[in-house]
Order: C-alpha cells, then structure tokens, then sequence
C-alpha cells in the first residue's frame, strides 16, 4: 500500500480518472466492446499448436492461423448481432463463447 494513501482514496483517485476518460458507470459493455478487449489482449498463447492433418502432426501458430480466427470471430460476432436471443444474454459469457469458438 502507498504511504499515505487508504482505499477509498485510491477508489476516488481510480473514479476521476475513469471519468476523465469518459468511461460510461451506467451502462454494460456489449459483448462486441468485451470481445474488441480480448481481441487486443491476444486470442492464443505462444505455447498453442495447430494440429496439421497432412503431416499428422502439431505445428506452431501461423499468420494465416491468426487470420482465420480473426475471420470466425467476426463470423460469429455478426452471427450473434442478427439473434435477438443472444444479444439479451451474459455479454461476458457470449464473448467467451465467441473467443472459444473461434480458436
């Protein structure tokens, strides 16, 4: 902890700044904004392999790799904002699935 500073200091120092941001307390974020942050944060790990049916084998990720999970998670983004049905749901948990689908 800072010197000289409590949490309820800290918690109106966070506040002013997400306020000098313009950061909106009433509403949500829409899943397409949460999906937007785990697009920016990266959708797969150095550690992940594709499996590669030619050679039977796993391989590292590839630009086109990347390419292609960027196209299904626009597919799937714009599949969810024509279904009434999914808009009103969780928008964490529809991001996830879109996220997960994609990889």
């Amino acid at each position: 902890m800072l010197r000289g500073c409590t949490a309820p200091k800290l918690i109106k120092i966070e506040r002013e700044m997400l306020k000098c941001i313009n950061w909106d307390f009433e509403n949500f974020p829409n899943f397409f904004t949460i999906v937007e942050l785990f697009r920016s944060q990266g959708v797969f790990y150095s550690s992940d392999r594709v499996f590669n049916p030619h050679y039977q084998s796993y391989d590292m990720v590839s630009e086109n790799t990347l390419l292609l999970a960027d196209k299904y998670i626009e597919f799937f983004s714009l599949l969810c904002l024509q279904d009434n049905n999914l808009i009103i749901e969780n928008p964490y948990l529809l991001s996830c699935a879109i996220i997960a689908a994609s990889r």
